[in-house]
Parts: structure tokens; C-alpha cells; sequence
């Protein structure tokens, strides 16, 4: 028979426990989303945190710097791979590795780095959800008679099959079209292809465009379409 856990093995399940859901309660007018800051991510961890012994440190293991170009000029950017270790006063630690990247026209590109890192740490580490009921793929199906098939004219082309799984995933093609038209409207607004989707990626708060749900390519393509690299940094400070 196994012994039970102790130290921050045990802790950490009751201090996920003690965690309640976090909502989206602020909002990016600029872009036009809803999204969890830092700060209420700390808050709602901090406490349970401390009532069960638990406190955390953290180190960069490797990091990159650079620039992008924007219309405004240059402006500097980092990538960092940090490792988040929580500790129990009896000595026990688990670590965790995560990556945190920002980009800034002043002096915070490294500070907003290391807060997106420790923020994804956190919320991954403990699960924490956001309180609302249910994703949009999963809503109910309307009440009635099923809507009627659509029907295929004679002379068009078969549908192609996609390499989305059956959760609802964006299809290779779908990806493609995103980023096509990243492309597109980069050199237009004097940034690149890579900082939109960047941004795209945290509005939609996945590690990659491959992760996108079908349900969110419409959304995708109308921040694509409507992109203001000066907004969208100008919101990032504000929610730093």
C-alpha cells in the first residue's frame, strides 16, 4: 500500500481546489475581446497559495532577443523559456517550464514576458476556468425539425476532406487562409505576418493557430481584416 501524499504534492491538489473560476472581465476595445489580466490571475491564486504553504520562484533557461517592425519603427522583442518551481516548506518543489513572449516600444518587453509566462503557468498548473457554461461547438442543438440538407449543385466540385478531428479543429486549408491573408494585410498596416499572429494567438488563447477551433475561424478573419498594430499595442500596456 502506497503512503499518502505529502508536502507539494499534497498541497498542490487542495490549492487547486481552493481556486475558484477566473471570468474574462475585462475588455480590449481595441480589438474588440474579453480576456483574464495578470493581476486577476494573482489574486485568485495568491491566498489559496499561501494557506496551504505553498510559494513559488522562478528562472529564465534560455531567452531570445530582437526586433519587429511596426509602422512606428522598431521595436524590441523577446522570447523566454522560464522555469516556474513551487515549493512546500517541508523542502518538496515540481517545476514546470513555460514560455513567455512580448514585445514593447520602452522598457517592458521583458517584464510582459515574464508576466505571459508566469500567467500561462498558473492558469495550466491549477486548471483554472473561466465560468462560462460551455464552449460554442458544444451549444444545443435547436428545438424543432432539422434544418433541411443543403443541396450541391450537379456540376460543382465534391467537398474536400479536412484534417480537422472531430472536436471541431480548423482545417490545414483554414490555416492556409488565415495566413494568407496575415500576409496580405501585413505590409499594409507596416508590420508582418508573424506580430498578427502573435496577437491572434492571444486573443484566442491557444500556443498555436493549429490549435484554433473551426468555430473561431470567422472571428480570426475579421481581426485579420480590421488589425491596428498601434492598438493592439497600446492594449497590451494597459493590461500589463
Amino acid at each position: 500500500m502506497s503512503e499518502p501524499a505529502t508536502g507539494i504534492y499534497a498541497a498542490m491538489p487542495k490549492v487547486m481546489a481552493a481556486i475558484g473560476a477566473v471570468p474574462k472581465n475585462k475588455r480590449n476595445k481595441a480589438q474588440g475581446f474579453d480576456f483574464r489580466s495578470y493581476d486577476d490571475i494573482y489574486l485568485a491564486v495568491r491566498g489559496a497559495m499561501a494557506d496551504n504553504n505553498v510559494f513559488l520562484t522562478h528562472r529564465i533557461l534560455e531567452h531570445e532577443w530582437g526586433t519587429r517592425e511596426t509602422r512606428n519603427g522598431s521595436q524590441p522583442w523577446l522570447c523566454a523559456k522560464f522555469e516556474i518551481t513551487f515549493h512546500h516548506l517541508d523542502g518538496s518543489s515540481v517545476a514546470v517550464e513555460v514560455f513567455g513572449e512580448a514585445s514593447d516600444f520602452g522598457d517592458k518587453a521583458a517584464n510582459k514576458a515574464m508576466s505571459m509566462a508566469m500567467k500561462y503557468a498558473l492558469i495550466d498548473t491549477f486548471l483554472i476556468p473561466t465560468g462560462e457554461e460551455r464552449d460554442t461547438e458544444y451549444a444545443a442543438e435547436p428545438s424543432g425539425a432539422p434544418a433541411p440538407a443543403q443541396q450541391r449543385p450537379a456540376n460543382s466540385a465534391p467537398p474536400q476532406p479536412s484534417n480537422a478531428d472531430d472536436a471541431g479543429m480548423a482545417s490545414d486549408k483554414q490555416i492556409r487562409m488565415l495566413w494568407a491573408k496575415m500576409k496580405d494585410r501585413a505590409p499594409k498596416v507596416g508590420t508582418t505576418a508573424d506580430f498578427i499572429a502573435d496577437k491572434l494567438r492571444e486573443r484566442a488563447n491557444v500556443g498555436s493557430l493549429q490549435e484554433l477551433r473551426s468555430h473561431w475561424v470567422d472571428p480570426a478573419v475579421k481581426f485579420i481584416e480590421g488589425f491596428d498594430p498601434a492598438a493592439a499595442e497600446e492594449e497590451g500596456r494597459r493590461s500589463t
